[in-house]
């Protein structure tokens, strides 16, 4: 049985991935077991070998959105061609 893969934009979507995280987290209260979880909200067993990890050590709070990846942006606007000295 093939597994069929999200959409790209739902895939991507930080309100919907951290939905899917707490989500695991309500099934690992349940003591469903890892590769059920896995099944259910289709991601792989690592990735839910990971969140689970996360649960134990830090609880919900640790399956919460840790903001954007990345350095923060180091000019206060996108625009910073139209100011008048560099940042």
């Amino acid at each position: 049985m093939a597994t069929r893969r999200k959409p790209t934009a739902e895939r991507r979507d930080p309100q919907a991935l951290e939905e899917r995280r707490l989500h695991a987290a309500e099934l690992f209260a349940q003591d469903v077991h890892q590769a059920e979880v896995a099944r259910t909200l289709g991601v792989s067993r690592q990735t839910v070998s990971r969140w689970h990890q996360r649960w134990q050590a830090d609880g919900t709070a640790g399956l919460q959105s840790r903001g954007a990846p990345g350095r923060a942006p180091r000019c206060p606007t996108p625009n910073s061609s139209r100011l008048s000295r560099p940042c």
